[in-house]
């Protein structure tokens, strides 16, 4: 990816590889066969801790799937189906025995106990039903003073916002009728 700028705020994105023919496995084909690379069972599996990171700290933390990503790519360039990365998805990331196996590893390697670890992902748990509760609590005239807000900031900073005025009244008036049926 070339990134180009001339004016600080505007970033022009260049993807040179979205411009030439591109085959994942034609590349991983040639890999194996020409410079005796080896698959590692995974994206960014290539050592235990990144495999660690990807298939346990990222999901279990942030909820993040890196496999989406990859199996995008491939669906966008119809080497696999949508069905078949939809199922792909249904399996877990990594056998769960692989991953305990990793956790003891990269727990070793950097100083972090097991014991650690469940209790961070028991405090991600708590958080997220945390904020789950807050959003749930919080009435809809501080939500619309939150969105005022990111709106007055976004015009501050100059930001061009195209807003359509004309469907403010329809608007408004659902939310009076949602909140006289409360």
């Amino acid at each position: 990816m070339l990134l180009i700028t001339t004016d600080p705020l505007h970033i022009e994105t260049i993807t040179l590889l979205n411009s030439i023919p591109y085959s994942k496995t034609e590349a991983r084909k040639i890999l194996q066969d020409e410079l005796g690379w080896e698959y590692y069972d995974g994206h960014h599996y290539e050592s235990v801790y990144t495999r660690f990171v990807y298939s346990f700290w990222l999901p279990h933390k942030f909820g993040i799937d890196k496999r989406i990503i990859s199996l995008s790519a491939l669906v966008r360039n119809r080497e696999i189906t949508r069905e078949n990365t939809l199922l792909a998805l249904q399996e877990p990331i990594r056998p769960v025995d692989k991953i305990e196996e990793d956790v003891e590893s990269t727990c070793y390697n950097k100083c972090m106990i097991e014991a650690d670890i469940k209790a961070y992902k028991m405090r991600w748990k708590a958080v997220e039903q945390f904020e789950r509760e807050e959003l749930q609590s919080t009435s809809i005239d501080i939500r619309w003073q939150k969105i005022n807000t990111l709106l007055r900031i976004a015009v501050g900073l100059g930001l061009q916002l195209e807003i359509d005025y004309t469907q403010d009244s329809i608007i408004y008036e659902r939310w009076a009728k949602l909140k006289r049926t409360r």
